[in-house]
């Protein structure tokens, strides 16, 4: 799914089973209503690692290809998230990479990523990334805000990277300005 946030898009996947994943270790899973009527906690400590390819510029051809994919092009940007927990800290780690394309590369970038573990094991219960749109504007050969968004989403655990996902989603299509409008002038 994806959220837009006014000044960020949000990019989120449900899993069938977060309460495993090391970010969620000692959180609420759902919205914190387990069997019985008490809160459902997490107490896993599974790595959790995301991938989202974002297809920004209007042209579904030229551009990076998907990394575990080569035949899939067209994309513009690469965002990764991994989760790792620590047992001698006790919690997770967290780690963001940005990457824009550039001559059919990927190549690291200056763009801000975030997520927030309450959302991601309490509402979404799966991964999810935030991007600053005035991160993607710095890019205006790559980002055109007004052109449709083509998303792709791939995840992974310990044993599995983007090259070689344990799980992929899309590609699907967003229309800027078409989700998460306020409804002005109802009456």
């Amino acid at each position: 799914g994806m959220k837009d946030m006014g000044d960020s898009y949000g990019f989120a996947s449900g899993m069938s089973n977060f309460a495993n994943a090391g970010i969620c270790n000692g959180e609420i899973i759902g919205f914190g209503m387990g069997f019985g009527g008490g809160n459902n906690f997490g107490n896993g400590n599974e790595t959790v690692k995301y991938y989202i390819y974002l297809d920004t510029d209007g042209n579904t051809t030229g551009g990076c290809a998907l990394n575990h994919n080569s035949s899939a092009t067209g994309y513009e940007f690469f965002f990764k998230y991994i989760s790792s927990y620590n047992s001698s800290l006790g919690k997770s780690t967290e780690t963001f990479n940005a990457q824009k394309c550039s001559s059919s590369s990927w190549v690291v970038t200056d763009i801000s990523l975030s997520a927030w573990k309450e959302k991601m094991c309490g509402e979404i219960q799966g991964p999810m990334i935030a991007v600053k749109k005035t991160d993607l504007e710095k890019f205006p050969t790559l980002y055109d805000s007004e052109k449709d968004i083509r998303i792709f989403v791939a995840s992974a655990g310990a044993n599995n990277n983007a090259s070689n996902p344990s799980d992929t989603a899309g590609p699907g299509w967003i229309t800027p300005g078409a989700v998460d409008f306020p409804i002005q002038g109802f009456f």
